[in-house]
């Protein structure tokens, strides 16, 4: 072999070491850039909420307020702030607190407050992300979407210790936030407003119609009354019953007297002319005082039966009257509730242009997600893990 040939083999070893050698350095490369590719992909939702909300995600300026509902009616026994409410002649209605915090998020709230404020234009800017804003990839640009995206950036909390509502209302400017908030705050206070309005006439309807009931009865009475005098023509049915019997007193009396009489002229003469029309006198009026007390037991037309009857249009009279009295103060009772305001809507925090933004909370959104996507690798990684286990168990039987 000669020294060219030699020189060439060498050559042609050099060359094929250094192509194995790249050989086995990409097969290197290419075997990292497919871990890492696949650590990324495991990884990609703490990767995106890291890009979003370290780089993408907008300030949101969040306003608080703070109500409370009060009426002047004590309730039951409270704690805390609730029982100072009390102790001051003021309480509260958790049903009444329950109807306003319903308002605040129904499409109502949110068809009042597009009224008032360009709400659209405060939610939609385009200097928002295209997540946070309205429309966005999540909610569609329609009035039913619109109003889910209302209830995503506005929140109310009740606590039901202490009876106050707190109304958070989120958007991308300061002043935006605090107009939503005070818009809102105006709507809930028209809705208490009306609700007033609305107890207080029913208050006042009701207590009317039961005086206008009232007085029919007592017309209906003071008609049954003159009826009965009209028709047994008499103006006191006491007063007649009372003039009868002082007839049938008078008359016997004067009966009496004359049988005494008589019995004295039988005794002192066997025959007298006188008897006779002293016997007959005796046996009219006797006949007169029967008539008398017919008059009183007859069961058609006795005074005693129409007495009863008249008495008892007097006691319907009576109870009328009574009854015209008593709806009749109640009336003046509710027509004086109705002067003052039953419930009142308290702030007790007024809304402010926050100087700084809240949200979002980007640490712990992004330490959130990340340590769900942990638990969903791990979760991942034990099921494959298991599963390569069973595939290897299974060739080997």
């Amino acid at each position: 072999m000669t020294a060219a040939d030699r020189a060439e083999t060498i050559k042609r070893g050099a060359d094929g070491a250094r192509a194995a050698s790249f050989r086995k350095q990409s097969e290197t490369e290419r075997g990292a850039l497919s871990k890492y590719a696949r650590l990324c992909l495991w990884l990609l939702p703490s990767i995106l909420a890291i890009v979003y909300y370290g780089l993408v995600a907008t300030d949101q300026y969040v306003s608080e307020s703070q109500f409370v509902l009060r009426t002047s009616e004590k309730p039951a026994g409270s704690s805390g702030f609730g029982a100072l409410l009390q102790m001051s002649g003021i309480g509260r209605v958790e049903d009444d607190v329950y109807s306003v915090q319903a308002f605040l998020s129904s499409r109502s709230a949110a068809d009042s407050l597009a009224e008032r404020l360009p709400v659209r234009k405060i939610y939609g800017p385009q200097s928002a992300d295209f997540i946070a804003r309205f429309p966005s990839i999540f909610f569609n640009d329609s009035k039913e979407e619109f109003y889910k995206y209302l209830n995503w950036m506005i929140t109310t909390r009740y606590g039901t210790t202490t009876g106050i509502v707190t109304l958070n209302v989120h958007a991308f400017a300061p002043e935006d936030a605090k107009d939503v908030s005070l818009a809102l705050l105006s709507l809930a206070e028209d809705v208490v407003n009306r609700m007033n309005v609305r107890m207080q006439e029913d208050a006042v309807r009701l207590a009317e119609q039961e005086v206008r009931r009232a007085e029919e009865r007592m017309v209906s009475a003071q008609i049954a009354i003159t009826q009965f005098r009209n028709k047994e023509l008499m103006i006191d049915a006491s007063g007649s019953a009372i003039v009868v019997v002082e007839v049938i007193a008078r008359l016997e009396a004067e009966r009496a007297q004359l049988e005494a009489q008589i019995r004295e002229i039988a005794k002192g003469a066997g025959i007298n002319p006188q008897l006779p029309g002293l016997r007959l006198r005796a046996e009219a009026l006797q006949s007169q005082i029967s008539a008398e007390r017919q008059k009183i037991s007859d069961p058609k037309d006795g005074i005693a039966d129409q007495l009863a009857r008249y008495e008892r249009l007097l006691l319907d009279q009576q109870f009328a009257k009574e009854s015209l009295t008593y709806v009749r103060r109640s009336l003046e009772t509710a027509q004086q509730n109705a002067r003052r305001q039953q419930l009142y809507l308290e702030r007790i925090v007024e809304p402010t242009a926050p100087d700084s933004s809240m949200a979002p909370t980007r640490l712990k959104n992004i330490a959130t997600v990340a340590g769900l996507n942990i638990v969903m690798v791990l979760v991942l990684w034990l099921v494959v893990s298991g599963f390569k286990e069973h595939v290897v168990e299974s060739q080997h039987d």
